[in-house]
């Protein structure tokens, strides 16, 4: 890889990023074919444009980033909802004490 592709990439992700997921998506599946190569004429992104593959590849860590979320949420929510049946039981535990030492 030469700094120069490297240069383009990181362009090339913080255009992307501002674009948003829905956007650059909505803009790949209307790309064309022209010279042999799968083009997407993206608003906002400079040339050299990226290439399928790249933007493919970026499409993928966006949507593994959102369900990397959604997993993350999921857990907390579980572990809060845990806890709070943990503490009910201990509560009707020490409520139910006086009764059962008689």
């Amino acid at each position: 890889m030469k700094p120069s592709d490297h240069d383009d990439e990181e362009r090339w992700r913080q255009q992307l990023a501002q674009l948003g997921p829905e956007a650059v998506r909505t803009a790949f599946h209307h790309g064309y074919v022209t010279e042999g190569h799968y083009r997407v004429n993206i608003s906002g992104v400079d040339w050299p444009a990226p290439t399928k593959a790249f933007i493919e590849s970026w499409l993928r860590e966006q949507s593994n980033a959102v369900a990397d979320l959604e997993t993350r949420r999921y857990r907390a929510g579980l572990v809060i909802g845990i806890i709070g049946m943990v503490a009910a039981v201990i509560a009707a535990i020490c409520s139910a004490l006086p009764y059962l030492r008689h």
